[in-house]
């Protein structure tokens, strides 16, 4: 089940949804060398540029809404208000009218979220009849060890009859005002129409994880490194999850995912509300110890899970402390796939999972791109500056940690995932480090006693970026080399680069399936 939206504009291929994001405003011009006596002061702000954040589109003017403005006698019509509990059967009516889905079940389901009120739903309608809907999910995403309120964007849709009349941008304005209200940071969603949402400030961010692997070739794998499906062992017994055990799957998910960036807190609640609407079809749990089934029950014997839907082994998680369980969780999926008749299964793992390896080995096809079947996410930092602003603690320990550890290449675990603070030795502290984003900026200052923000002008040493990049550095989604190379970004100096590097490191940016299955 995909976040996103109906709208009228078509898909984009693969290769489109990836890179019309980052198309910049600077990139008409050609820049200068680094380094040169033209970077020997800031580039002067250029008029024609719009000013960020207010209605900035990364490549497109603000203007170009103007396309798509709903004519006056249709806005007289139609009112963008937030649902009530009345409004849930045409809600389940337009949905299934659009995305052919959910079913009923499916629908009240969804209902029993512990999070969700009938004002989470924004929709459009014209007297009765209900034209448009958006539903903005409160939820809380982990970030590089730290909470951060987040909002979720499901299933924006308008009407086919009543689109390219600006009814689906009045929608995304009035999903903001929400987002803004519950004090989100940021928003979230998945679409594959990624340009329609850019005209709100939308950025593409985060890659896909996952992999289609023959079932046999990977249990080939698995067994040839000793970890057959039924083979018996005395220190690991792997059975089907009972719903007593509830308490060990919140445990487990918490201390996997504690440094992850990306996956969505999950309370005890809301995992009763994830395993009891069905969503999945099995649940495979590890116990460490002989014993298959533990009756005197101690939450710290299962040692790891996994969740299977059809062909699709949804999450995989595995204490660090028991070597070996994740492998045995996943060949009794793959067995357990084979009985079922499944002879390709799509795998999701954290793009720095340890099984990666495996699954090359067994030759799947492997997706960790931004895009797949022109399909992407996207995110929006409702406040980039106050973003920043909450980032310093831990560009304080990024610095610290970049400065006092050896110089390293970019991690190849991951295609497009890489810490690039390899260079950040070499900095001279103290330094500063101006930021450009249009019209916008400021300076960071940089020193052993940690980072500050100054609001003032960026300085001698300083990087220029568009708006799209600037949400994507902050989010550690940017590879500055590459940027560099294709000239999306600018800069004062080499030092200006490396410090950024050792700022804003690339980070695993992903988000499980299980979370988005029935919403």
């Amino acid at each position: 089940m995909r976040l996103g939206t109906s709208l009228a504009a078509p898909s984009l291929p693969s290769a489109a949804a990836s890179s019309a994001d980052t198309l910049s405003t600077a990139s008409a011009k050609k820049p200068a060398k680094n380094g040169g006596n033209s970077h020997s002061v800031p580039p002067a702000a250029d008029a024609a540029e719009y000013v960020w954040p207010l209605g900035v589109v990364a490549g497109l003017p603000a203007s170009t809404s103007a396309a798509t403005a709903s004519p006056k006698s249709a806005a007289e019509r139609s009112e963008v208000t937030v649902g009530s509990a009345g409004d849930h059967p045409a809600v389940q009516q337009l949905l299934s009218a659009v995305f052919q889905a959910p079913s009923r079940d499916e629908f009240s389901a969804s209902l029993e979220d512990p999070f969700y009120e009938p004002c989470d739903r924004v929709l459009l309608k014209r007297g009765p009849q209900l034209l448009g809907h958006a539903h903005v999910a409160s939820r809380v995403v982990r970030f590089d060890g730290d909470d951060l309120p987040a909002s979720l964007l499901y299933r924006t849709a308008v009407l086919p009859e009543h689109r390219g009349r600006g009814h689906g941008r009045r929608l995304l304005d009035r999903v903001d005002d929400v987002m803004r209200s519950e004090g989100s940071l940021l928003g979230l969603l998945t679409t594959r129409v990624p340009h329609f949402f850019r005209r709100n400030d939308w950025v593409v961010c985060m890659r896909h994880s996952h992999a289609s692997v023959g079932t046999r070739d990977l249990l080939a794998q698995l067994s040839a490194r000793g970890f057959a499906p039924h083979e018996a062992d005395d220190t690991l017994n792997i059975r089907p999850w009972r719903h007593v055990e509830l308490p060990s799957l919140v445990r487990l998910y918490d201390d996997r995912l504690r440094r992850a960036s990306g996956p969505l807190q999950r309370t005890e609640a809301y995992w009763r509300w994830l395993v009891g609407r069905q969503a999945a079809e099995t649940i495979f749990v590890a116990l460490a110890g002989p014993k298959r089934f533990d009756f005197d029950f101690h939450d710290d014997s299962i040692v790891g899970y996994v969740v299977v839907k059809d062909d699709r082994i949804l999450e995989l998680v595995a204490s660090p402390r028991h070597p070996g369980t994740a492998e045995r969780l996943l060949a009794r999926a793959c067995g357990d796939a084979i009985e079922r008749d499944h002879h390709v299964v799509r795998l999701h793992l954290a793009p720095d999972d340890g099984l990666w390896p495996v699954v090359e080995e067994a030759e799947g096809l492997l997706q960790r791109g931004e895009a797949c079947q022109g399909e992407v996410s996207m995110v929006k930092l409702l406040d980039p500056p106050a973003f920043l602003q909450r980032l310093l603690p831990k560009l304080d320990v990024r610095l610290q940690a970049a400065t006092t550890r050896a110089p390293a290449a970019r991690s190849p675990e991951c295609s497009g995932v890489g810490a690039s603070v390899g260079t950040a030795r070499s900095l001279k502290l103290p330094l500063e480090l101006g930021l450009i984003v249009n019209q916008w900026r400021t300076r960071l200052s940089l020193s052993r006693r940690g980072v500050r923000l100054m609001n003032t002008t960026p300085g001698k040493t300083w990087l220029k970026l568009n708006p799209a990049d600037f949400t994507r550095l902050l989010l550690g989604h940017l590879d500055l080399t590459d940027a560099e190379t294709l000239s999306r970004i600018q800069s004062s100096s080499p030092t200006a680069v490396a410090a950024a590097s050792a700022l804003f490191p690339q980070l695993p940016l992903w988000r499980p399936p299980l979370d988005d299955l029935l919403v």
